[in-house]
């Protein structure tokens, strides 16, 4: 790969954390507290074929609607357990809007787009000096065969 494919890919996914952060932070902020449970674990397959399960949680709003929503982190079956209760931050406005109340489910996304972009902004720099050590070893003039003439 090109070490500016890196660069490129890096700042893309910087690029996306930079606006998950603010979008996140814009979250949390104004974000509302409700006692939820978890009500199924929705299967999925994850990257490597491996069943993954996404925590279908269930609370109340202060007024006394009941919203459900699942989460977009996945895990192993081990995460949550039905029935488990949890905090959730909600978006007052929008209900639906709802996430579960943990350091990873609230900012994973942030935290794993910042990860990689800087990962292969670390690639890149290494490829990037490994061709340029490359080619100014292929530009310098050739060793004489035998020793150096004496002056």
């Amino acid at each position: 790969m090109k070490p500016w494919m890196y660069f490129v890919a890096a700042l893309g996914l910087l690029a996306g954390s930079f606006y998950s952060f603010f979008s996140t932070r814009a979250f949390v902020a104004s974000a509302v507290s409700a006692s939820g449970g978890v009500i199924e674990l929705e299967e999925g397959t994850g990257a490597e074929g491996r069943d993954t399960y996404a925590p279908r949680v269930r609370f109340q709003t202060e007024d006394g609607k009941t919203y459900e929503f699942t989460s977009h982190v996945t895990s192993d079956r081990g995460t949550y357990h039905i029935g488990e209760d949890v905090q959730v931050l909600f978006n007052p406005q929008d209900p639906s809007d709802a996430r579960i109340r943990t350091f990873l489910q609230v900012w994973g996304f942030t935290i794993g787009f910042a990860g990689v972009g800087v990962v292969l902004g670390v690639l890149g720099r290494r490829e990037l000096l490994a061709s340029r050590r490359g080619a100014n070893e292929s530009a310098k003039p050739p060793a004489p065969d035998g020793p150096a003439p004496a002056s």
